[in-house]
């Protein structure tokens, strides 16, 4: 009984031995971890104190550079507001507070000059031969009936250029004049937009003040008018005895032609039309004799769109020619609606030769 109560006390006492142990080694488990979370949190401390340190330092970088922006947008304001007073101020009309100063000694321009952006102009393609070919050759044959050479005309168009170049609305307002006179300002627009603009380039500004160099003026121009030449008073008088023999031996067939289409025209035809007709009747005129068939009835519209064809009865009656080129009929058709003659310096005219 004795050994058996000895046993047992020996038997706790061991459990107890055995527990306090586990206990010790818990606590170094502690201690251990909580060592080990002292370093976690003095290298976590740490990375935040250099972050702070980075943050200060980016934050002074950015203040610095923040700064001298300032500064040097104030000296540029400076010197805008010098600028204007020395060189727009005494432009103005108005007397005005243009500019006033505040205690950082920075300077508010108030004058809408330094507020307006850069004018925009609306874009468009640009303008194609096919726009402006029956303009050219409505231009042709108006200058021809005037005795206008081709040069001439050249020099009337660019002769309120400068420093060697025209723009648009220039050359728009020189063709609604004489010799040139188009009627529709659209139209001179249009012309001018074609002499201008690059053919390497498809989309323009629609910019009045746009330029172009005179020898691009001229280029262009002959071009659109085909470089023609003038007829002397013999060719003139040759080619209407040739016309008028073919158009009074087929007048009967012609005039049937004609009434053909009248209904359709209305009285009018254009220039395909009336070479149509005719190349219909398989008459002998060659492609000069027909475009002076043409020139010889444009003068009666002064439209290209708007031939008065039945007038070639009239024109080219046996007998009725007129001498529409001597030196007096040229010196007349060369002035002015003012009356006053165009003087063209020979200079000017052999630029374009």
């Amino acid at each position: 009984m004795i050994k058996f109560e000895e046993k047992q006390k020996e038997t706790q006492q061991n459990q107890k031995v055995t527990i306090k142990k586990k206990e010790v080694i818990d606590m170094d488990d502690k201690k251990a971890e909580i060592i080990e979370k002292d370093q976690q949190i003095s290298q976590q401390e740490q990375i935040i104190n250099q972050l702070k340190e980075n943050l200060q330092e980016r934050t002074n970088y950015e203040l610095r550079r923040l700064n001298q922006q300032v500064q040097q947008m104030r000296d540029e304001l400076k010197e805008l507001n010098e600028y204007y007073l020395a060189e727009i101020q005494p432009l103005e009309t108005e007397s005005l507070p243009i500019i006033q100063g505040n205690r950082d000694h920075t300077f508010t321009i108030l004058h809408d000059v330094y507020n307006k952006q850069e004018m925009k102009f609306p874009k468009a393609p640009r303008v194609r031969y096919e726009q402006v070919q029956d303009m050219g050759k409505e231009l042709s044959l108006r200058l021809q009936l005037k005795q206008i050479t081709v040069s001439e005309a050249s020099a009337i168009l660019i002769q309120n250029a400068t420093n060697n170049a025209i723009n648009v609305e220039q050359l728009q307002e020189q063709l609604l004049q004489e010799p040139f006179t188009i009627a529709d300002p659209n139209e001179a627009k249009i012309i001018a937009r074609y002499i201008v603009e690059d053919v390497n380039d498809e989309i323009f500004n629609l910019d009045p003040q746009a330029t172009v160099k005179l020898p691009v003026v001229k280029s262009v121009f002959r071009h659109l008018l085909d470089c023609y030449d003038l007829l002397t008073q013999e060719q003139d008088k040759q080619l209407w005895e040739e016309a008028s023999v073919i158009v009074n031996k087929y007048e009967t067939a012609l005039r049937s032609q004609f009434d053909l289409l009248n209904k359709q025209q209305h009285g009018f035809m254009k220039p395909k039309d009336l070479f149509y007709c005719l190349d219909q009747l398989f008459l002998d005129l060659t492609d000069i004799q027909k475009e002076y068939v043409l020139l010889r009835l444009f003068v009666y519209t002064n439209n290209i769109n708007k031939i008065m064809h039945m007038k070639i009865f009239d024109v080219f009656k046996a007998g009725s020619y007129i001498d529409r080129v001597s030196k007096d009929t040229r010196k007349k058709k060369k002035q002015r609606q003012t009356g006053k003659k165009i003087e063209i310096q020979k200079q000017d005219i052999d630029d374009f030769d």
